[in-house]
């Protein structure tokens, strides 16, 4: 390489690039992933109103995620009902609770679905959960799903308040990813 060409190529490198984003807006991008629900973090805050297969639960009683401190809370995001995945986790889910959760777990839904069709679901289903109307994608945002292909992602929750197992796509059908989250629940009630 002649010396030129390397002088010029060596001035490319140093000079600054019009592209990179001002430090202001990579910090937001920071604070923003470090915000969403990590394995060994803190969950982040959840107060919502629910719905149970019996109706809305009371306006002045709504679920509080730090109200459940203490027990292991497992929350299952759907995108919609509607959407094909969603009826087959559930029903998994259901057939499988012992199993999966046994006793002593809060089994949380959370999906873009309006109250009436989550109570109208849970009657069908015949289940005892929650399930919390995030119409406008704030939940699945802040737990950072929102960006996520799969249609049901799960979040196993400890007794602490903090997340001990994260799966962006609910391992339906997986039988060693349904395995592993067993086993984390399962881990989760004896920490």
């Amino acid at each position: 390489m002649k010396p030129a060409m390397a002088l010029i190529l060596a001035a490319g490198c140093a000079a600054p690039r019009a592209s990179t984003p001002p430090v202001d807006s990579a910090l937001r991008v920071s604070i923003s992933l470090d915000d969403a629900a990590r394995v060994g973090r803190r969950s982040p805050p959840l107060v919502a109103q629910y719905v149970t297969k019996d109706g809305m639960g009371p306006a002045e009683q709504q679920f509080d995620l730090q109200r459940e401190l203490g027990r292991v809370v497992v929350t299952v995001f759907c995108r919609s009902i509607a959407e094909p995945d969603c009826p087959v986790a559930w029903t998994t889910l259901r057939a499988r609770h012992d199993e999966i959760f046994g006793s002593d777990v809060v089994v949380v839904g959370v999906s873009t679905d309006p109250p009436e069709r989550q109570m109208l679901f849970l009657q069908q289903l015949d289940a005892r959960y929650k399930f919390l109307s995030d119409r406008s994608g704030e939940i699945r945002r802040r737990f950072g799903f929102a960006h996520i292909a799969a249609s049901t992602s799960v979040l196993v929750i400890g007794r602490d308040g903090r997340v001990r197992y994260v799966d962006a796509r609910l391992p339906i059908g997986d039988p060693e990813r349904m395995s592993t989250l067993v086993k984390a629940v399962h881990a989760a009630k004896e920490q």
